[in-house]
Order: C-alpha cells, then structure tokens, then sequence
C-alpha cells in the first residue's frame, strides 16, 4: 500500500506533539518496516528543513532530511490528484 504523508504527522513526531504522536509515530513506523511505501510531497523537504533548522539545529535540520529521504519516495502532484482528494470529502481539504 502507497501512503501519503502530512508534514504535520511528521510535525507530530519532531515536536513530540502530545495530541497526536502516538499516531503519527506509528505511521512512521509503519513506514520505516516498509510494511507500507510512504511517500512525501516534494514541498515538505523544504518547509520541514527550514522549521527545524529555526527551531532547533542545522544539524538537525540535515539529519531529519537525510532520514526522509532514505525512508520515503518524492511524490509529484498534479491537479487530478488534488481534484480527486477534494473528492473524498476529508477535513483537511475543506473550509467547513
């Protein structure tokens, strides 16, 4: 199975969001077994780097990269696949 992952899952994790880190580890986990092919958009790399690099180190910021990219693939989206997921009726793509 191919999963899509949310900088806020990765977010969840980096920051050890109390909320949701739970999930969101598990996820990763999941990810990491390859028990699922995770995928990123190609947008996250750099808006993660930069909020870590902030927040907390660049060589932090360097490793968190490094890990994403040996554990995930890039994805490229396209308008379909936008149409299709506001399609699917999820909040994360509604204003209501």
């Amino acid at each position: 199975m191919k999963v899509v992952v949310d900088l806020n899952v990765l977010l969840d994790v980096v920051q050890k969001r109390d909320k949701f880190y739970l999930s969101s580890a598990a996820v990763l986990e999941s990810v990491v077994e390859k028990k699922v092919q995770g995928f990123i958009p190609a947008h996250l790399i750099t808006t993660l780097y930069y909020l870590t690099a902030r927040y907390s180190s660049k060589e932090n910021a360097d490793l968190l990269i490094e890990w994403i990219l040996t554990h995930f693939q890039i994805g490229v989206e396209t308008k379909q696949e936008f149409l299709k997921a506001i399609s699917l009726d999820f909040a994360d793509l509604k204003t209501r």
